[in-house]
């Protein structure tokens, strides 16, 4: 991975998010705390863009213990079944910068991008925020939400 310019990813399901989130991490110099933001936007991408699962339905279902249930049983229905969501990795020469996008109609993710009071103790809602806080150097939002660029800088060699 070290030789990559650009490479471009199709996922589908949580799995393929999670694995690919720890393949995409492990070019960073810090690739434990990259993986936790980009998890976060590729398990959004699945969920909340291709499945249209909203917040508060996120967090009745996590309450219930009944999420990763919904996601796979919607993850089979005609609706959603041929949905995708796609990675682009690019090595510029300062930065990796990582383009996730999802074939949702996207989402208000102007209110996810701070910690707010609100949502201290829901059980969902925060991974945005803490992701650009912690994993990435710049985190924008495109359009209607369904497109997020991340980067994160290279350490002088």
């Amino acid at each position: 991975l070290r030789t990559l310019e650009t490479g471009r990813f199709v996922f589908h399901t949580l799995e393929e998010a999670h694995a690919l989130a720890a393949l995409a991490a492990s070019l960073c110099d810090e690739p434990e705390i990259v993986v936790l933001g980009l998890s976060e936007l590729l398990i959004n991408a699945v969920e909340h863009g291709n499945l249209g699962i909203r917040f508060e339905e996120k967090s009745r279902l996590r309450e219930e213990g009944r999420w990763e249930q919904e996601v796979m049983h919607r993850l089979s229905l005609p609706d959603y079944e041929n949905r995708r969501a796609r990675l682009t990795v690019t090595a510029a020469p300062d930065a990796f910068i990582f383009e996730i996008e999802d074939e949702g109609e996207g989402f208000a993710w102007e209110r996810y991008l701070e910690l707010a009071p609100e949502r201290a103790f829901a059980p969902n809602g925060r991974g945005i925020a803490l992701a650009r806080q912690l994993a990435f150097d710049e985190l924008c939002y495109h359009g209607c939400g369904n497109r997020v660029v991340a980067n994160v800088k290279r350490k002088a060699s």
